[in-house]
């Protein structure tokens, strides 16, 4: 295993990282308002 790290792959990685974070987010966020609704 190589410990180069090319800057394409740390993009693909940061995509990927943001896209997981947005969707716990958007998830976080419709369980409280269903929460708030009663």
């Amino acid at each position: 295993m190589t410990t180069t790290f090319s800057f394409d792959q740390f993009l693909n990685v940061l995509f990927y990282v943001s896209l997981a974070g947005a969707a716990i987010t958007a998830f976080l966020v419709y369980r409280m308002n269903k929460k708030a609704d009663g």
